[in-house]
């Protein structure tokens, strides 16, 4: 039997709204230089109008929630608001993964399942998620594709297990993750995500650091655990520039408006800036999208935490000029769901509840 930690993911929601996923300060072991946090950063180059995205730029597909064949399974619980009012809280798929041929997996915890979808949004078939034995009670909270094979994350067991997208129980492989690093310091994960070469990045909720998971030559059974960087533990899924250095942001210190920019390379504690937005109305938060080419994808959050939207997607060149950018008016999003945006072949894939949350809306389109 699968454990379902609703409380753990209500809260990691809530957690995630609240602190806007980037005003994060970094411990003294982890900061800059001095002479990189101080110096000037360079300010985005906006050269262009917002465009208003419609479904004339991409398509649309729609999950219902619910407990026939072929829906995606969800809870329903109440919390309270900062006013002390009930609010529901919709749980559905714990993570999003997309296959080289643009199909999409979602991780359905509720139901024990992998749902498997064409890019079209058609069900094709439910994947069992795999079991050590009848005794050990997993806890999958994240989801990946690599090659013909799917790659899901048990944070109970600290586990990674492998398997078909064809639902073969003979390929199920499980890989332990250690649970504590060097001088006892606790590993605690949520996600995970793949780097350019196929190795798979965890970051620390604990202090943010960065780690490399690799597997060993002679054995399937533990992978080594190598320091990469330290950044912001801002989110769960990390994203990485075409040169494999991990992209990190933060409010500026001064002026709480502006967000900066920095990157990290493999071995080195020390952060490279990149850029710094432009001051933006009404901030609430920027979250990293991903990467198209060489381009950085921001989703820009406004509103405050009350009424906060997605209000744009932003695309820039790493030295800070503005490529393109797209209105949206998005306000339901799963904050439970690990890699909730996703970026293959330039499409970007962003989800959202609809209908008071009974359906998942999935908008795929191009920048």
């Amino acid at each position: 039997m699968i454990q379902i930690r609703i409380l753990k993911t209500i809260v990691f929601g809530l957690f995630l709204t609240a602190v806007g996923g980037v005003a994060f300060s970094r411990s003294n072991s982890m900061n800059p230089t001095a002479e990189t946090k101080n110096a000037d950063m360079k300010r985005a180059k906006v050269t262009k109008s917002p465009t208003k995205l419609s479904r004339a730029n991409g398509h649309i597909l729609s999950f219902r929630l619910g407990e026939k064949k072929g829906e995606l399974g969800f809870l329903s619980s109440w919390l309270p608001d900062q006013s002390g009012n009930p609010t529901e809280i919709i749980e559905g798929p714990a993570s999003m993964a997309v296959d080289s041929s643009g199909d999409l997996f979602f991780l359905d915890s509720i139901r024990e399942e992998i749902q498997h979808y064409s890019k079209k949004g058609k069900f094709l078939k439910s994947i069992e998620l795999p079991h050590l034995n009848d005794e050990v009670e997993h806890a999958y909270t994240d989801l990946l594709t690599i090659n013909e094979h799917l790659l899901v994350l048990d944070t109970e067991n600290y586990l990674v297990a492998k398997l078909s997208q064809n639902n073969l129980r003979s390929d199920h492989t499980f890989t332990r993750i250690p649970r504590e690093l060097e001088d006892s310091i606790p590993l605690i994960i949520d996600g995970f995500s793949l780097d350019l070469r196929g190795s798979i990045l965890v970051q620390n909720r604990y202090d943010g650091s960065v780690y490399k998971l690799l597997p060993p030559a002679k054995s399937s059974d533990i992978f080594i655990l190598r320091d990469v960087a330290s950044a912001p533990p801002f989110r769960a899924s990390l994203n990485l520039d075409s040169q494999n250095r991990i992209l990190g942001q933060e409010f500026n210190e001064q002026n709480p408006t502006i967000v900066e920019f920095f990157r990290w390379k493999e071995g080195n504690e020390d952060s490279e800036k990149l850029f710094a937005l432009p001051s933006i109305p009404d901030l609430f938060f920027v979250e990293i999208v991903g990467v198209i080419d060489q381009d950085m994808v921001l989703a820009v959050f406004t509103g405050g935490e009350e009424r906060s939207r997605l209000s744009q997607l932003l695309r820039y060149k790493l030295d800070g000029t503005l490529v393109s950018s797209f209105k949206l008016n998005v306000r339901e999003i799963p904050w439970n769901m690990n890699h909730r945006y996703q970026i293959f072949n330039s499409n970007v894939f962003l989800n959202e509840y609809r209908n008071l949350g009974k359906r998942l809306r999935v908008m795929r389109f191009t920048l």
